[in-house]
C-alpha cells in the first residue's frame, strides 16, 4: 500500500490490499459523511456525546460536498509525533507506527498533528501546510475541521472503548474549539 499513490477505494485496508470492512466507498463524500454519521450516532446511542454538538456535526455533514474532488491517498491515522523518526542531526527522516493505515482524504492524516499538536496554535498548522508545500485556503481550513469532526468523533469513540482518558479529554477539546469556528456558526 506504501508504494501506491492513490488507491481504489476509501477506507481501511486488508493485508491483501482489499477493504476491511462495509463501510469502504469510492465516493469521498459519501466516505466522509459515512464515518462522521456512524461514530455520532454510536456515541449518542451511548450518551457519551453532549447534545450541543448536534448542530455542529450536522452542519459537517452538510458541507461534506467539498470532498468531492479527493482521491484516495495513504493515510495513517497516528502520525503524531511520537511516531516521527529524527536522526541524530535532527532531521524528519520517516515515520513508523502502521496498524492505522488506509486509504483516505489527504487531510486524515494532517488532521491528527493539527488537532492533536496545533489546536490553539493556528500558526503551527499553517506552517505544517506549507513545509507540504500546500495552500492553507478558506476552502482547505474548511475541510481541515470537516476532517477533525470525523477524527475526533472516532477518536472519542476509541477512548470510550478502550477507556483512555487523555483521548476522550483531546477529542472534547478540540470540539470545543471547532464549536466556536465561525465556520460551525
Amino acid at each position: 500500500m506504501q508504494s501506491e499513490k492513490q488507491g481504489g477505494f476509501f477506507g481501511f485496508v486488508k493485508a491483501d490490499g482489499s477493504p476491511a470492512n462495509e463501510y469502504a466507498s469510492t465516493n469521498p463524500v459519501a466516505y466522509v459523511s459515512g464515518f462522521i454519521k456512524m461514530f455520532f450516532k454510536s456515541l449518542q446511542d451511548k450518551r457519551q456525546i453532549d447534545s450541543w454538538l448536534t448542530p455542529l456535526i450536522e452542519r459537517a455533514i452538510l458541507q461534506c460536498d467539498l470532498f468531492s474532488d479527493e482521491v484516495p491517498v495513504p493515510t495513517n491515522w497516528d502520525l503524531s509525533p511520537r511516531n516521527w523518526m529524527v536522526d541524530k542531526n535532527k532531521n524528519f527522516i520517516g515515520f513508523i507506527d502502521y496498524e492505522n493505515t488506509s486509504w483516505g482524504i489527504l487531510l486524515d492524516s494532517f488532521g491528527v498533528v493539527t488537532h492533536r499538536c496545533a489546536y490553539d496554535k493556528p500558526y503551527l498548522t499553517k506552517a505544517f501546510f506549507e513545509g507540504y508545500g500546500l495552500v492553507f485556503d478558506d476552502v482547505t481550513r474548511q475541510k481541515m475541521q470537516i476532517s477533525d469532526v470525523k477524527q475526533v468523533l472516532e477518536e472519542l469513540f476509541s477512548g470510550y472503548a478502550g477507556e483512555n482518558q487523555r483521548w476522550i479529554e483531546c477529542g472534547n477539546k478540540v470540539l470545543h474549539n471547532l464549536k466556536s469556528d465561525t465556520f460551525f456558526n
